[in-house]
């Protein structure tokens, strides 16, 4: 497509893009951007969600609810969005001068039973936590199971915060907590810069856009 020039410009996935990706695009002076910052250092422009000022958001959201115990539930430490989201709920929990032990940093698979086990063990905990920030929307379908398992109340007994709508937490009761992104931004903003580098493959785009929002549910 690059040397046949076919095209102007591509729209990149940032998580599957490589250093020989990298060699090829900079060679051919290709105009590109990347949807969410590439895993090495690198001169291609991308765009990306602010991750970490999202879970900052879930964090603060919990404490001003009067949660005093605050647990993750996340996903694989090979995910690059579950580690962003983590570093930002660290961050946020070093900011109000909170520790929480280990065990309420949990890494799991994307399988809906794992994900239920592991939020019981969690819950079974001699402190258990009275508030929780979840990755993404099966981590809240597995964790929800697991406190309806258990006869405790949202958010009465154990406050819940999301990260995403899409796909699972309009399916669920109640109604989940989510730090919302705007994905159409998103896309919009990636195709502006894009158009931007077509008309002068020189420029260097690397910025966070999208900011997230949060839609105060049930839970």
């Amino acid at each position: 497509m690059i040397i046949g020039k076919s095209s102007d410009g591509i729209i990149l996935n940032g998580a599957l893009v490589t250093p020989q990706t990298e060699r090829i695009l900079l060679c051919h002076d290709f105009p590109q951007i990347c949807i969410g910052k590439p895993k090495f250092d690198t001169i291609l422009s991308w765009i990306d969600i602010n991750n970490s000022l999202s879970a900052n958001m879930a964090v603060d959201y919990l404490l001003n609810y009067g949660c005093k115990h605050l647990a993750f539930m996340g996903g694989q430490s090979g995910d690059k969005i579950f580690m962003d989201r983590l570093k930002g709920f660290q961050i946020a929990l070093q900011k109000n001068n909170i520790t929480i032990p280990d065990e309420f940093i949990t890494f799991n698979k994307p399988d809906i039973d794992t994900i239920c086990n592991s939020a019981l063990r969690l819950l079974g905990h001699e402190d258990r936590p009275d508030g929780i920030v979840c990755t993404n929307s099966l981590m809240v379908a597995g964790t929800m199971r697991a406190i309806a398992s258990l006869g405790l109340a949202m958010p009465d007994d154990i406050a819940l915060v999301a990260f995403d709508d899409y796909p699972y937490t309009p399916l669920l009761s109640p109604k989940p907590t989510v730090i919302e992104i705007d994905q159409f931004s998103l896309g919009v903003h990636a195709v502006s810069h894009l158009m931007r580098k077509v008309k002068d493959p020189a420029t260097l785009i690397q910025t966070y856009t999208a900011l997230p929002r949060l839609i105060k549910r049930e839970t």
